[in-house]
């Protein structure tokens, strides 16, 4: 995405650091977007797997509680990149 917005050209560590915050940002409204589809109901027992730390354990309570979660995951990713394309 960086190469399609005209930014291929920068600073090799400009270029990274770009990639990095860009990576963050797209992280974030994907965790956003699963949070959202999480049924209210799960909430407390996300919360506390998040006590926990345990990355593979919340990945398989998203799995498990939220049936399409590969859809949301792919949409929010195209939504993201449509967003970031389009603005200056």
């Amino acid at each position: 995405m960086l190469e399609e917005k005209g930014l291929a050209g920068e600073d090799k560590a400009v270029f990274v650091q770009l990639k990095e915050d860009l990576a963050g940002d797209l992280e974030e409204r994907i965790n956003a977007a699963i949070l959202g589809a999480l049924p209210a109901d799960k909430m407390a027992q996300f919360e506390k797997l998040l006590d926990g730390e345990k990355a593979k354990e919340i990945q398989e309570f998203f799995a498990k509680n939220i049936p399409n979660l590969n859809e949301i995951t792919a949409l929010e990713m195209l939504n993201f990149r449509k967003t970031y394309l389009s603005t200056i």
